[in-house]
């Protein structure tokens, strides 16, 4: 299956998820991203149950790619891990009662030791795998440790964790101190989601936040080149638009999806 266009709720967070569902599906969006803690919220202003959320997508013909996230795994203490997989759990549970076949694993902000790392990322697929899901284990720029491509390959090198997907962002990619060509260090099949966003020139690149991203073809980024370099790598799955623009965020909500779902599919045809 060749790439294909997604688009992370974030891009539209302070729209209500049904609002979002709706939208999303108007523009053109088969695929979608969806937050642990904004189902949380839609649950409990609503009343409404998971399966509901299921019918929802259903009914605006949208598939969930991955669920975000499970968080703080690594860096528990042991005398708070059992509570923090607990919650692990619960968001695994949410993922695939809407539908999804994958949760987003969120690395720690610190320098945790890889062999820590994957004995509990190990830990944390075998819960997924009870739910019928998988792991796809994402860097984080501004992290200390693992803020690049090559920190969490380290990860999943133990053979237990091989298959584990990664998810790449535009963002995180420069914000570690990366290049886009670093994607160029996976190996076919290694990338499970690829997160597209842009970068303005103000603030440097170094210092920048989640809100500094803009709309593609709105900063300094070579959308092209990226798409270039992941055909290059035979990647074949969700580019998913991904963007915390506080700007964006008081736009009217229809124009922003437009706008990103028409860039978006000119860059990937």
């Amino acid at each position: 299956m060749p790439m294909f266009p997604c688009l992370n709720t974030s891009t539209i967070q302070p729209v209500p998820l049904s609002e979002k569902l709706k939208l999303i599906a108007q523009v053109g969006f088969r695929h979608v991203e969806l937050w642990n803690d904004e189902i949380d919220i839609h649950l409990k202003t609503t009343g409404e149950t998971l399966q509901d959320i299921h019918k929802r997508l259903q009914d605006h013909g949208l598939q969930v790619c991955s669920i975000i996230a499970a968080m703080g795994w690594a860096e528990a203490a042991d005398s708070e891990v059992e509570s923090v997989f607990d919650e692990c759990r619960r968001r695994c549970e949410q993922a695939t009662e809407v539908g999804s076949n994958w949760i987003v694993a969120s690395p720690p902000m610190g320098p945790i030791e890889v062999v820590r790392m994957q004995e509990r990322l190990i830990r944390l697929m075998k819960i997924a795998e009870s739910y019928q899901i998988k792991l796809v284990l994402e860097f984080l720029g501004f992290t200390e440790k693992y803020k690049s491509v090559q920190s969490v390959q380290d990860v999943i090198h133990e053979p237990s964790l091989n298959h584990t997907p990664i998810v790449g962002d535009i963002y995180h990619l420069v914000r570690g101190g990366g290049r886009l060509e670093d994607l160029l260090l996976m190996k076919p099949g290694q990338l499970g989601i690829f997160h597209i966003n842009d970068l303005p020139a103000d603030p440097p690149f170094a210092v920048q936040t989640d809100h500094d991203r803009v709309m593609l073809g709105d900063g300094l980024i070579d959308l092209t080149r990226s798409v270039a370099l992941l055909k290059q790598i035979q990647f074949e799955g969700p580019v998913s638009l991904e963007l915390f623009n506080k700007r964006l965020w008081q736009q009217d909500p229809l124009r922003v999806l437009q706008t990103g779902f028409d860039r978006l599919t000119a860059l990937i045809g």
